[in-house]
């Protein structure tokens, strides 16, 4: 099965953006504090924070979950597998062949479920579990 990494899931929601945040306040904290106290220990922890905290803003720019153009409607039809469970009103993320897409659907869908592409709403792709596609008349 497709495996999402570790800072795919860190989306830039509110808990990601508050992670990096407190990530550079508790860095800089250690840093200035060292300094002052000449304490190597203090130093060393703000620099490993801070790295942590660049190396995370660095992947997350260049992270691209969502292909920079909208789907196309060649999409509407094909098949693909949840990577990052979809729960409404959050979107998910499924795999189609070898590109990631943002997904929305009306009802909660697990990791690792098929799933049909029936639409497109701007640049996510709505989803139904392959399950129900006869229900749907897709």
């Amino acid at each position: 099965m497709a495996r999402v990494g570790f800072f795919s899931r860190l989306r830039w929601g509110v808990g990601s953006t508050t992670l990096v945040i407190a990530l550079a306040a508790v860095s800089a904290y250690l840093l200035v504090a060292g300094a002052l106290n000449n304490d190597v220990i203090e130093l060393f922890s703000g620099a490993v924070l801070a790295i942590v905290d660049v190396i995370i803003i660095a992947v997350k720019a260049l992270e691209n979950v969502t292909p920079m153009r909208p789907p196309s409607e060649t999409l509407v039809g094909k098949r693909g597998r949840v990577v990052i469970a979809i729960r409404p009103p959050r979107s998910g993320v499924v795999r189609v062949g070898d590109e990631l897409w943002s997904a929305v659907s009306n009802v909660e869908i697990g990791e690792g479920a098929e799933v049909l592409i029936v639409g497109r709403e701007g640049l996510y792709v709505r989803v139904v579990p392959a399950a129900d596609s006869a229900n749907t008349g897709a």
